[in-house]
């Protein structure tokens, strides 16, 4: 990857506001719900169930890349991809 790639990719904080089941999941899931204030707006992702049950989740800020396109995924539209950080 270039520098110019990297620089590329629209990294915003957000913060999670549902997070709701999503039993058509092939690997254990949450469908969030992602506010990234007025300039972005609210995006649909989902996340593997790996580290943080629904509590932890829900209020949570996160990282987000929100300027790739969206995909489908099961039968929900991500249009963030959820970012995972050490503490």
């Amino acid at each position: 990857m270039t520098f110019e790639q990297f620089a590329a990719v629209d990294i915003r904080v957000g913060r999670v506001i549902e997070v709701d089941d999503f039993p058509e999941a092939r690997r254990p899931a949450w469908k969030l719900r992602i506010d990234f204030r007025p300039e972005i707006g609210l995006k649909r992702s989902s996340a593997q169930i790996a580290n943080y049950s629904r509590d932890e989740l829900l209020n949570r800020m996160v990282l987000g890349v929100v300027n790739f396109p969206p995909r489908q995924i099961g039968p929900v539209r991500s249009e963030v991809l959820v970012l995972g950080t050490y503490s």
